[in-house]
């Protein structure tokens, strides 16, 4: 009788906690409604729980909450809605909120496709694997098999590394049945895996020259090296290249796992996993520049660029200091794996569907962009007062979300918006740029809040954007700030 009892105890709780979460019909009447919980994942903010924006999650809007919002932003900044102006607004809403229903459900629909077509099973592999269908979530958690997958490029029971009755040994130069979109997304997430790979090794670099050298170098010697970093605009030292290719044992591994393990059901990774190809063989960096280092080099070898400095500055390093020099790179270089093996993850989880690397596919990021337009949409139905003091509580809004979506958003509806290769570099920036504003926090033994950690992110990543990009993200905060 206990064990009953407390059953039914368990299921009250748990009610509230399943319930799912619904898209309006159209009007305020009724009708059938979609049911988007298994859509949504549970999870946190714009993108996921890695991009910055963690603490927030975003339900399908309904146009009675919204409306309501509208209402009394307005009416605290005393510019009231008219009788006559409610009406044009309520439908609008109404309208906006049944258009993104639909274009969820259709999205829903599309992923589910494609995990299926991509993958071969739906899930992402075999429904007999553990995991629930081959490596959850498209990759093993921690990374990849050294080897690259199963040996001889596939299951044991499977030949050429493809299902028996595929398409045996798979097909050099790509695969010639992906379609024209297929092709694209392939060459799009190449691109922008090789932009971020290249953003956070640019970021360990500099935080190498510029927390880790007091270790073993003078002050005068740090400030020579900082100085000759600072003037070197096109990396003719190689300072800024010390750590070039740390990434490519990486890639290796996921390129095997591209061609290899993701013909279980469908060859269209293949092409994923060419574009890999000619990114690791690539002589030259996304911004032209060469790489300075090869794959294999040394600690050792990539410390030479500091050498050289300061020997052309009578600075030379002290021998002493060699030891302790290269036991520092070699740290680094693990630190620089383990972020680039996250984020080499990350783009295999996200892109699994064919197409994730485009972020209309996200259905969070979508529902909350919709949102964001619809109060736009809303200021432009109402006079200049209302207009203004509606932008004013909007923007307020984003900026009290926080994170690398916050600015995005900001300079979307500031009609600045970030390209594709810039929402690459800054997503690949925000967590490493933020991890080492919490470890400049701790070292100083303080215990910053999430705002402030924010706010210190975001004056870094103004640095890598466009000028007008900077004045309108700061031109919109000086609006919210200001009487």
């Amino acid at each position: 009788m206990k064990k009953l009892l407390f059953a039914a105890a368990m299921s009250l709780l748990l009610i509230p906690i399943f319930r799912p979460v619904r898209g309006q019909d159209p009007g305020f009447g009724g009708g059938d409604s979609i049911d988007l919980t298994g859509m949504l994942n549970g999870g946190g903010g714009r993108g996921g729980p890695n991009n910055g924006n963690h603490r927030n999650s975003f339900e399908m809007p309904d146009s009675k909450v919204l409306f309501s919002d509208i209402q009394k932003a307005l009416n605290k900044a005393k510019t009231p809605l008219d009788k006559s102006q409610e009406k044009p607004l309520r439908s609008m809403l109404d309208l906006e909120v049944v258009t993104l229903s639909d274009k969820i459900q259709v999205l829903r629909s599309n992923n589910n496709n494609n995990n299926f077509n991509n993958q071969g099973f739906p899930g992402g592999g075999r429904p007999d694997f553990q995991g629930g269908g081959g490596f959850p979530a498209g990759g093993p958690p921690n990374g990849f098999p050294p080897e690259g997958g199963f040996p001889g490029g596939g299951r044991p029971d499977f030949q050429g590394g493809n299902p028996r009755g595929g398409n045996p040994g798979g097909t050099p130069g790509g695969n010639p049945q992906a379609t024209p979109a297929q092709d694209n997304s392939a060459n799009a997430m190449a691109n922008t895996m090789a932009i971020q790979v290249e953003t956070i090794t640019s970021l360990k670099t500099d935080d190498f020259l510029q927390t880790k050298l007091p270790a073993f170098l003078t002050p005068e010697q740090v400030a020579l090296v900082l100085k000759v970093k600072a003037a070197d605009k096109e990396n003719a030292t190689c300072l800024g290249g010390i750590l070039d290719r740390v990434s490519n044992g990486l890639l290796n591994n996921n390129n095997n796992r591209g061609n290899n393990n993701n013909n279980r059901g469908n060859n269209n990774n293949n092409n994923r996993g060419n574009d890999f190809l000619s990114f690791l063989n690539s002589p030259r960096k996304s911004n032209g520049q060469p790489y300075c280092m090869p794959a294999e080099a040394t600690a050792s070898d990539r410390l030479e660029p500091i050498r050289k400095e300061l020997e052309k500055g009578n600075l030379p390093m002290d021998k002493s200091k060699e030891s302790i020099a290269e036991a520092f790179m070699k740290a680094e270089i693990k630190d620089l794996e383990d972020s680039l093996r996250t984020t080499i993850t990350s783009g295999f989880q996200n892109n699994r569907g064919g197409g994730g690397s485009n972020r209309t596919n996200n259905p969070q990021l979508v529902i909350q962009t919709a949102t964001d337009h619809m109060y736009k949409k809303a200021g432009a139905m109402l006079n200049p007062p209302q207009t203004e003091s509606l932008k004013k509580w909007h923007y307020q809004q984003i900026l009290d979300r926080g994170g690398m979506e916050s600015l995005i958003t900001i300079e979307e509806l500031q009609n600045t918006p970030l390209s594709d290769n810039q929402i690459a570099r800054v997503t690949a920036a925000w967590p490493e740029l933020r991890n080492q504003q919490l470890n400049a926090a701790k070292s100083a033994k303080k215990n910053p809040s999430d705002k402030e950690l924010d706010n210190a992110t975001t004056v870094k990543i103004l640095e890598m954007l466009e000028p007008a990009q900077v004045a309108s993200y700061q031109e919109a905060k000086k609006f919210v700030t200001a009487k």
